[in-house]
């Protein structure tokens, strides 16, 4: 029992990191920028980007947000049935699909 439920911790928590990486990937898009351009401001390569990225800390998480100019809880992925809500480019809060 105890090494299913460290698999499904485990394997939740790669699920989760993943849904990350494309939450910010998606808001960089929207921005017309890329993820180079995003590394670049950061002063590190795409891979390091990634690391980052995976690794969840919140001063990467912060730094990330300063450099695309948005608020931290808009790089988190929205539950299910709910999404990020957007007007005229700017974002509104998460609300019910």
């Amino acid at each position: 029992m105890f090494l299913n439920l460290k698999a499904y911790i485990c394997r939740n928590q790669i699920i989760r990191m993943f849904v990350f990486v494309l939450r910010v990937q998606e808001i960089v898009d929207k921005q017309g920028q890329t993820m180079e351009w995003l590394a670049g401001k950061l002063n590190i390569t795409r891979p390091s980007l990634y690391s980052r990225l995976k690794t969840g800390k919140i001063k990467a998480i912060e730094e990330i947000a300063n450099v695309l100019n948005v608020p931290i809880h808009e790089l988190i992925e929205a539950p299910k049935g709910y999404g990020h809500f957007y007007v005229d480019g700017e974002w509104h809060g998460i609300r019910k699909k």
